[in-house]
């Protein structure tokens, strides 16, 4: 059909929101939709919010607005819930338009829609003090009391390891009252299926995470939070690499690195693994003599994290020490076009032609399965332009990069501007059958997946696409309720039901449904 589903929406009201909504994400089995808003006009007339368990209490002190928040929207019953509120600003009195404390951002849901991982600088539960941006998770099964940490319904996820006491950091000069920096997570890809870990990472001042006696632990660090266990696990570190009674390399648990700029993350559904962007990666996984890293530079890491001796690994690049062939040894010759054991699947490194650090990739639920954009193409390819493309590829054991990795886009000139702009996000099914994803691009140059319907034609705004990967298709995801081109573009960070049925996403286009008239981004799914 045409069209899609708004779901950023009180029907009791029959009110869209009043201002942006930005990151969704969806339950895997596609009936609850959690986004982000800065939206006032959600309950702010009946004093609360209806909830599973009744109206819920939504009251702002005096003389202060409530920026919207994270909501939770039911496909089923058309009802919508609070999960966390959003940023709490002074609009009256001599502090007017002073920040309060910064509300929750960047939400993931679990497999039943129950629990909801974010950050938010609002003090939570009582041992975390609040103006200090931290990780929790929101049992939405609990209702909420006026005294938010008094509910119960919220946990603190960046807290140290053993325990549920919140991490301290070094102090921040000048101060950022109602901002402290500390933890943050990434939307779509921060929480298992079961709600039980969360990946998170530490922004830009020292932590005592996970166990550390001192603040010593420098900022831009990885961990996955076990909120059964009550360990916090660091995934950003040294790698100390011995070699087992087989022969075979091991890693051994190491410190922090230095001081990695570890950008997105993804935790597959069933919480064994954990793919990430990252800076500083020669400390954190192996090299080749000749390849010479380049620190400052991103590149893929993936780790099975529970298994004590599981390798840091590259999902892709230039060299493929997963190819048996290749000696850990070997002195390495850089080159696009040569073959051989050691040579990977990509002519460059992954940021070559197009940076990769804003780029979360893309896991099946067993976390084998990875997809990921990239500026470099497939070897020996020298001739392409520029920008990021979608490539899947399997992680299982035995399978060396070159033989996992399939291409799935390629930026080309071809002599229709349409060829050439880049792939701006992604995301995977839990099934590893569906891959959605959006750009400018309205041509696409490969035999393969093979295009089905029509495109724009000119590069005129974003698009939300959808690769079928049993059926080797790719199609454009959503048009207009009369079937034409979307008059705005898709947002970044599309994400799909677990087996690719339906994509939930944000858009700022005002013709998906009849009546659009907010001037506003809205969620949506299709």
């Amino acid at each position: 059909g045409f069209g899609a589903e708004l779901v950023s929406v009180d029907n009791a009201s029959d009110e869209q929101g009043n201002a942006p909504t930005t990151d969704v994400d969806i339950s895997a089995d596609g009936r609850y939709v959690v986004f982000q808003t800065r939206s006032t006009n959600f309950f702010e007339n009946d004093g609360g919010v209806a909830g599973a368990h009744g109206v819920e209490p939504d009251v702002e002190p005096p003389g202060t607005l409530r920026e919207g928040g994270i909501f939770r929207y039911d496909r089923v019953t058309g009802a919508i819930q609070l999960v966390a509120d959003g940023t709490e600003v002074h609009i009256e009195g001599p502090e007017k338009g002073k920040l309060i404390f910064q509300g929750a951002q960047s939400p993931s849901v679990s497999a039943d829609g129950r629990y909801v991982a974010f950050s938010t600088a609002q003090q939570l539960v009582a041992q975390a003090p609040g103006g200090r941006v931290q990780v929790y998770v929101r049992d939405m099964d609990a209702p909420l009391t006026a005294d938010r940490t008094d509910s119960g319904a919220y946990v603190l996820v960046s807290a140290r390891d053993g325990g549920e006491e919140p991490a301290s950091y070094a102090s921040r000069n000048p101060p950022l009252t109602g901002a402290e920096p500390g933890a943050e997570v990434w939307p779509n890809t921060s929480i298992s299926a079961t709600g039980r870990y969360v990946v998170f990472r530490t922004t830009e001042l020292d932590s005592n995470l996970p166990d550390h006696a001192s603040v010593d632990t420098p900022p831009g660090q990885l961990f996955v939070r076990d909120l059964q266990a009550k360990t916090t696990t660091l995934l950003s570190r040294k790698m100390t690499t011995t070699l087992n009674p087989s022969g075979d390399p091991v890693e051994n648990p190491g410190e922090p690195t230095a001081q990695p700029t570890t950008g997105p993350a993804t935790i597959s559904a069933d919480g064994t693994t954990v793919a990430w962007v990252s800076t500083d990666a020669e400390e954190q996984t192996r090299f080749l003599h000749g390849e010479a890293p380049v620190s400052s530079v991103p590149y893929y890491l993936w780790r099975r994290w529970q298994e004590p001796e599981a390798l840091t690994r590259r999902i892709t690049g230039m060299v493929d020490l997963d190819d048996p062939a290749c000696p850990l040894e070997e002195q390495f010759t850089p080159s696009e076009t040569a073959s051989g054991p050691c040579y990977g699947p990509l002519n460059n490194q992954e940021s070559y032609l197009g940076s990769i650090a804003d780029s979360p990739p893309g896991l099946s639920a067993d976390g084998y399965t990875v997809a990921f954009l990239a500026g470099a193409a497939l070897r020996p390819d020298i001739t392409k332009p520029g920008g990021l493309d979608v490539f899947v590829t399997s992680m299982s054991p035995g399978v060396s990069r070159k033989q996992g990795t399939r291409e799935l886009t390629l930026a080309a000139n071809s002599g229709n501007p349409g060829s050439t702009p880049s792939i701006e996000s992604l995301a995977l099914s839990e099934d590893g059958s569906t891959i959605a994803f959006t750009s400018p691009r309205t041509d696409f140059v490969l035999p393969e997946p093979h295009t089905i319907g029509t495109f724009r034609p000119v590069p005129t705004a974003s698009d939300l696409y959808v690769i079928h990967l049993a059926e080797n298709t790719l199609e454009r995801a959503v048009v207009n309720d009369e079937g034409g081109d979307p008059n705005g573009s898709s947002l970044n960070n599309p994400t799909l039901s677990e087996n690719g049925s339906t994509v939930a996403f944000a858009s700022a286009a005002s013709n998906l449904i009849h009546g659009d008239a907010n001037q506003a981004s809205d969620a949506f799914t299709v």
